[in-house]
């Protein structure tokens, strides 16, 4: 009687976990729908910053409020390639596929030169650019 009680207090237990989990864990619904409110508002935020930098020559935007974060910064002072370079990679071709990930077998990096906005773990690229070492 003990251990079958025992056992269903610990298939209980699980189950709240799976519920939190589904609920407002990482890809839970609270997380989902979060990041559907906010979107739009980046968005605005993202496109008035580059309107600004690029209308007074602007050719970085640091967010001040918290941790040093790099809001806008002008393509052409991107020297991503030239350190790829040094560093003995040959960048390949460059393809404007609207951003994402990097093509499927293959190595890649991005750079921030989207008007999409920012997410903070991830810089916004509208760019894939094949790698490939020497």
């Amino acid at each position: 009687m003990k251990r079958k009680r025992e056992n269903e207090i610990i298939l209980k237990e699980k189950e709240v976990k799976d519920f939190q989990k589904t609920k407002f864990g990482f890809e839970g619904e609270l997380f989902k729908k979060k990041q559907e409110l906010v979107k739009p508002i980046q968005d605005k935020i993202y496109n008035a910053i580059k309107k600004m930098a690029t209308d007074q020559s602007y050719a970085v935007v640091f967010d001040k409020s918290s941790d040093l974060i790099m809001l806008y910064a002008n393509p052409k002072y991107d020297k991503s390639d030239d350190i790829l370079n040094a560093l003995g990679y040959k960048v390949g071709d460059k393809e404007t596929s609207g951003g994402g990930a990097p093509k499927s077998g293959s190595q890649g990096t991005t750079s921030p030169k989207s008007g999409n906005p920012p997410v903070k773990d991830a810089p916004p690229s509208d760019q894939d650019t094949n790698i490939r070492p020497k």
